[in-house]
């Protein structure tokens, strides 16, 4: 049995949930996911979301080393090793992941 077709307003209503990746950084889903850019496919946000990191399996296989390189440093559980939210823009900006 397929579930019901949900309202619009209730995708626009998760969207706006507030989700805490495993770092215990909070963020509106719609903001994350928007912030990881347009090529990375929804599956991989979704997993980051919720801390499934096992790159062996999917979706991660298709991921490049460079953005599950970013992964693990975004959500490195030591602050001080930790990217902030800053030098992810900045390693987008660049174009790589070099610190």
């Amino acid at each position: 049995m397929r579930s019901p077709r949900r309202s619009s307003s209730s995708a626009v209503e998760e969207n706006l949930e507030p989700v805490t990746t495993p770092c215990g950084h909070s963020f509106y889903r719609s903001c994350l996911l928007q912030s990881m850019g347009h090529d990375i496919e929804h599956e991989v946000v979704e997993a980051i979301i919720r801390s499934v990191l096992d790159f062996r399996r999917d979706p991660w296989p298709i991921v490049s080393d460079n953005v599950k390189d970013i992964v693990k440093r975004m959500l490195n559980p030591d602050p001080k090793k930790r990217l902030t939210a800053q030098e992810v823009l900045d390693i987008r900006k660049k174009g790589n992941h070099q610190s």
